[in-house]
């Protein structure tokens, strides 16, 4: 009977170690989706600022054309 009740205590601290183990995950995935949130909320705005793009796209534009 000893022997049982050891065997599921065994038992028990496992699923305890895995269900932490679980947790911490989960909370590092809570975070990196909130970070990427936060950048992907970032770029959004930036491109939708075009006056801060305007300048790169006509840089861009004039590559390669000789001057004049």
């Amino acid at each position: 009977m000893r022997q049982r009740i050891r065997k599921f205590d065994r038992i028990l601290k496992v699923q305890q170690h895995l269900q932490k183990e679980a947790e911490l995950k989960l909370g590092n995935l809570d975070r990196q989706a909130s970070e990427l949130r936060i950048a992907q909320e970032t770029l959004i705005q930036t491109m939708n600022d075009h006056e801060t793009l305007h300048g790169l796209f006509v840089d861009v534009g004039n590559i390669g054309k000789s001057p004049g």
